[in-house]
This record gives structure tokens, C-alpha cells and sequence, in this order.
């Protein structure tokens, strides 16, 4: 019986702490304001083409102030290794 209680007890002290993580994630989206995603479109796919297929951030000279160039171009690598193997494993299915 006493464990019985003791497991109620943290499933609702779990759920009370759970609830109000997502009351505090909730209120955030309700206050968060609508973007325009279409101005700017030549720039936005510039900036996707550098950022993500070119993996600036990663690669970039200032990255060897700190010391992280080597995983950066490991991050660089890995990235691209698996970009190559999803459209290989694409190719397969497609040909079937």
C-alpha cells in the first residue's frame, strides 16, 4: 500500500513538473510574432549555400583562434560523408 502511494506521489510531482515546463514553452510560442520567410529570397539561399552545404561556421579561420580546426573539419567531413551515402541510398531505392 505504502509503495503504491509513494509511486502516485511521483507520478503526479512528474506531471506537475512536466505541466509546467510546457505552460513556460507555450506561453513563449503565444508571444513569439509572425516573420516575413519570402523577403530576401536571393540572399536566404546564399546564406544556405554558405551555412549549410559549405559548413562556414565550422570551417572558418576564426575557428583556429580557439583551437577547434580540426573539428570543424571533421564536422566538415562527416557531414559530407553522409550527404554522399543518403543520396547513394536514395539512388538505390529509386532504381529498385
Amino acid at each position: 500500500m505504502r509503495s503504491a502511494i509513494l509511486f502516485s506521489l511521483c507520478i503526479v510531482v512528474g506531471l506537475g513538473i512536466f505541466l509546467r515546463q510546457v505552460w513556460g514553452r507555450f506561453n513563449l510560442l503565444r508571444a513569439a510574432r509572425p516573420v516575413k520567410l519570402f523577403d530576401r529570397i536571393p540572399e536566404r539561399i546564399q546564406a544556405v549555400l554558405v551555412y549549410a552545404f559549405g559548413q562556414k561556421k565550422f570551417v572558418r579561420p576564426e575557428a583556429a583562434i580557439v583551437r577547434e580546426t580540426a573539428a570543424g573539419w571533421m564536422h566538415f567531413f562527416i557531414f559530407w560523408g553522409f550527404t554522399v551515402l543518403g543520396v547513394q541510398v536514395l539512388t538505390m531505392f529509386a532504381r529498385a
